[in-house]
């Protein structure tokens, strides 16, 4: 079974919330351009934010592996 240490735990957890922060920033800029673009962006559309989730998800799993002893 995985295991990480308290300190490792403390870690990764930084970073996580690093990238959420990121993810969060990303997400933002995207939406004010293209509300500028005067793109209409709506739950059941187009997803126009789907390569951040995608990041966010690498991001996830980049930081599991790096603090994860296998």
């Amino acid at each position: 079974m995985a295991t990480i240490e308290k300190s490792d735990k403390k870690k990764a957890e930084e970073e996580w919330q690093a990238s959420v922060a990121e993810s969060v920033n990303r997400v933002e800029e995207r939406r004010k351009s293209l509300e500028k673009q005067g793109v209409q962006f709506h739950l059941d559309g187009v997803n126009y934010f789907k390569d951040i989730e995608d990041w966010l998800d690498a991001e996830r799993i980049r930081i599991k592996m790096k603090y994860t002893n296998i």
